[in-house]
């Protein structure tokens, strides 16, 4: 079963890989964090944009920032290593922005200061 989504959260991971194919994507680990005091929740979710869209994000997107996503969003069950049964929560990301304060490049030169004669 699947669902489109919108989910926002802090970047805690970026990964640029390639399929066996060649296609470039970018895959992000945002956790959510739902419900409050005893009740809250953090869902971790799995985003993986392809394409352009996740060399984009690949180039901006860094651990810490809050992000905006956008995709279909999907629940895939797995076998653990003790032999449970799990769940990874998915996302194929078809869109995503800042949603935070803007970020600050790293390597920008710092202002020139006026100096009176």
């Amino acid at each position: 079963m699947s669902a489109y989504i919108n989910i926002t959260g802090n970047v805690r991971g970026v990964e640029q890989k390639k399929t066996a194919k060649g296609t470039t994507y970018t895959r992000l680990t945002i956790p959510v964090n739902t419900g409050w005091g005893d009740n809250e929740q953090t869902t971790w979710w799995t985003v993986t944009f392809f394409g352009k869209t996740g060399e984009r994000a690949a180039q901006y997107l860094k651990k810490g920032q809050k992000v905006a996503i956008a995709g279909k969003a999907s629940v895939r069950t797995y076998e653990k290593r003790d032999g449970s049964q799990g769940f990874s929560a998915e996302v194929d990301g078809y869109d995503w922005s800042f949603a935070g304060p803007k970020p600050q490049a790293e390597d920008a030169a710092p202002a020139p200061t006026q100096q009176s004669n």
